[in-house]
């Protein structure tokens, strides 16, 4: 990003996922400045300030948004106050990015993309797996038919269990449907596209629901795409079974492994000796996918180690983000306009899976 202006920066929300996340990755980008924050606690926005050296903590929104010298607002608040603070911020002409997902209900969501491009403004979402190597990578090769037509596919997802006075306990803020439910959501929307029909079962965990779960269908063109969303879930998995072979994902090691496979016909055919062949060859894949899986968390974790945050998916994100307010590279503007259809798809599944469980 040579010969581009720094974009200053206000955090609106002074919780974990901007002191941890948010601030320290904007921090670890050179054309970026983090020059104010707004939260409601006012000792919680000093308290960031001070150990980020943010210049200005602000009394309210409204000052925050009137600051002409600020660029880009992120948005690091419950879900369910996303929608106003966008709206806020794009009706006082200021880009604005916001943790993920963009509202609560899909016509919220439709008409701040709508307000974003009617003004000529970036909107983005932190919808940080999308952001990821190896799920950016099985897309494409996905499309390039690398293991033949896509038939199955199978995301299980973790739903941590928070504490009960925390806000994603409370269902009207978005409970944990909406806070994690949406990345498997968005996953979904991103690979599969827009589902004919969408069949869900099962409770969602909360703290007086221990563990909670929910099954999730998809389908189109007589194609499924299965979520499964469970409390004792520790390692978020995408796997998709095709014509001509199988990939899998497993995001926090970001991860992908391809195989292709004998159609299930040549397999009927084998014979013993063959089929134990099959088995050694199937212990064979399986060594191997643990140890690619072994060998990318150690990757991750040394990255990580070295250049902090700059391995999280967030710096990619908001990388892009500056790329697209501070030039004119189409391709980065395409790429963000089918990430904003693929949040608006996400809420819209939730919605179904959220009648569907009550």
């Amino acid at each position: 990003m040579k010969n581009q202006k720094n974009i200053k920066i206000a955090i609106i929300g002074a919780g974990q996922i901007a002191s941890l996340v948010h601030i320290p990755v904007w921090k670890k980008i050179s054309t970026s400045e983090v020059v104010g924050i707004f939260d409601i606690n006012k000792k919680t926005s000093r308290k960031i300030a001070d150990q980020y050296k943010i210049p200005k903590v602000y009394p309210n929104l409204n000052e925050l948004v009137e600051d002409t010298s600020i660029d880009l607002v992120d948005i690091c608040t419950p879900i369910h106050t996303h929608v106003s603070i966008i709206k806020t911020a794009l009706n006082a002409n200021k880009n604005v990015i916001t943790e993920k997902p963009l509202a609560l209900r899909s016509e919220e969501a439709e008409h701040i993309v709508h307000l974003s491009e009617q003004k000529k403004l970036v909107l983005g979402v932190s919808q940080n797996h999308l952001y990821s190597k190896s799920v950016r990578t099985l897309k494409n090769k996905l499309n390039e038919g690398y293991i033949g037509d896509p038939l199955l596919y199978n995301v299980t997802y973790p739903i941590s269990i928070y504490k009960t006075d925390h806000w994603t306990s409370n269902p009207k803020t978005g409970g944990l449907l909406f806070e994690l439910g949406i990345h498997p959501a968005y996953i979904a929307a991103f690979l599969f596209g827009k589902p004919e029909k969408v069949y869900a079962f099962g409770n969602e965990p909360s703290p007086d629901l221990r563990p909670g779960w929910i099954s999730v269908i998809l389908e189109k063109d007589r194609k499924i795409f299965n979520i499964n969303l469970t409390a004792v879930e520790e390692q978020p998995t995408i796997r998709v079974m095709a014509s001509k072979g199988y990939a899998i994902v497993n995001l926090f090691a970001d991860a992908l492994y391809f195989n292709n496979i004998k159609t299930m016909h040549e397999w009927g055919k084998t014979s013993m000796r063959s089929m134990t062949s099959a088995g050694l060859a199937a212990a064979k894949n399986w060594l191997e996918i643990s140890g690619r899986v072994a060998i990318s968390y150690m990757n991750r974790g040394l990255k990580y180690w070295i250049l902090k945050h700059r391995a999280l998916n967030q710096f990619t994100f908001f990388k892009e983000i500056l790329s697209e307010i501070n030039t004119s590279d189409t391709s980065i503007k395409k790429r963000n306009k089918e990430y904003l259809e693929v949040a608006i798809e996400s809420i819209r599944i939730l919605e179904q899976v959220k009648k569907a469980c009550n």
